[in-house]
């Protein structure tokens, strides 16, 4: 008798894996190529919206007033 061998495929959670080295690698990659911190400005306007909010609020301790934060809607592109 003639032995059948049987196809078999990756399974999900192998290509899975696969995928997400090679995006691991990419995103390596991509840091050390460009030189730049693709956070840098997320973190450059969080620092800043930081100093802001703490100067409101010694503004508002020293008045004696209550704090408030109004966020205007704003149009996404």
């Amino acid at each position: 008798m003639a032995r059948q061998h049987q196809i078999r495929g990756f399974s999900l959670l192998e290509m899975m894996i696969v995928l997400l080295i090679i995006g691991i690698g990419a995103a390596t990659i991509r840091v050390a190529v460009t030189k730049k911190d693709p956070l840098e400005p997320l973190e450059k306007n969080a620092y800043e919206f930081s100093g802001w909010l703490n100067r409101l609020t010694d503004d508002v301790l020293l008045r004696n007033r209550e704090l408030g934060l109004f966020l205007p809607k704003q149009k996404l592109a």
